[in-house]
C-alpha cells in the first residue's frame, strides 16, 4: 500500500500506524516535494507522475492508495486518471469540490496552513482535469474514512464521496478529527485492515 499525507504534514503522520499495517502490507510512503525531507519544487510538474516514479522505483506496478486530505485527492485522481496504478482507495479526511465550503472553514484550513508552514512554498503541481472530479467513473473498491470531529465540510464532502463513488463506504472515527491515524491509530488501523482483507 501507499500512503500519501496532507497538505499540513509529511510522510511522519502516518508513523503511529505503520507498524501494524506492515505486518501484513507492504507499506510505502514518501514526502511530497515541498514537504519533510522532499526538496522544493523548481518547476512544473505532475503529482501523478512522482507519484507512479515511487511505485516503480520500489518494484510496485499498482497499489491500495491510502490518501490524507491532500494525498486523498492525489488518490482520488489517480483513480480516475491513472486507473492501473490503483487496486483499491482509501480516501481520509478528502475535500471535494461540492459541498462549497463556507468561508469559515476556508478561514480555518488558512490558519492551519500558517500555522504549520515553515514558509512560503509555490508548489505548481499540474491542476487536474475536469474529469478528476467525475468520481462516479471511479472503479476500484473504495473507503472513505473522516474523523467525526473534522470540519463540517470535510465530513460533508465525505458523504458525498461515499455516495457517489460506486460501491463505496463511509467510516467516522470518534475522537478523530483531519489526521485520524495520528488521533485514534489502533481504530484508523483495523478500519483499514479490515477493509482491505474483503479486496480479493
Amino acid at each position: 500500500m501507499a500512503l500519501l499525507h496532507s497538505g499540513l504534514s509529511d510522510s511522519e503522520s502516518w508513523d503511529e500506524v505503520v507498524p501494524t499495517l506492515a505486518v501484513a502490507h507492504q507499506v510505502i510512503r514518501y514526502d511530497a516535494r515541498g514537504f519533510g525531507r522532499s526538496p522544493d519544487p523548481v518547476a512544473d510538474y505532475d503529482v501523478l507522475d512522482d507519484l507512479a516514479g515511487v511505485l516503480a522505483a520500489t518494484g510496485v506496478e499498482s497499489a491500495h492508495l491510502v490518501g490524507n486530505s491532500m494525498g486523498a485527492a492525489v488518490a482520488r485522481v489517480a483513480a480516475i486518471e491513472r486507473p492501473e496504478l490503483v487496486r483499491s482507495l482509501t480516501l481520509v479526511g478528502p475535500g471535494y469540490r461540492e459541498p462549497e465550503p463556507p468561508p469559515e472553514s476556508v478561514a480555518r484550513l488558512e490558519r492551519w496552513r500558517a500555522a504549520t508552514s515553515a514558509g512560503e512554498v509555490e508548489v505548481a503541481a499540474r491542476p487536474p482535469a475536469d474529469t478528476a472530479h467525475a468520481v462516479e467513473n471511479i472503479k476500484v473498491p473504495t473507503l472513505v474514512i473522516a474523523g467525526a470531529q473534522d470540519d463540517p465540510w470535510v465530513l460533508g464532502a465525505s458523504r458525498v464521496l461515499a455516495e457517489r463513488i460506486p460501491g463505496a463506504r463511509l467510516v467516522l472515527i470518534e475522537g478523530a478529527r483531519h489526521h485520524p491515524q495520528e488521533d485514534r491509530p489502533e481504530e484508523f488501523a483495523a478500519a483499514l485492515l479490515e477493509f482491505l482483507g474483503g479486496i480479493t
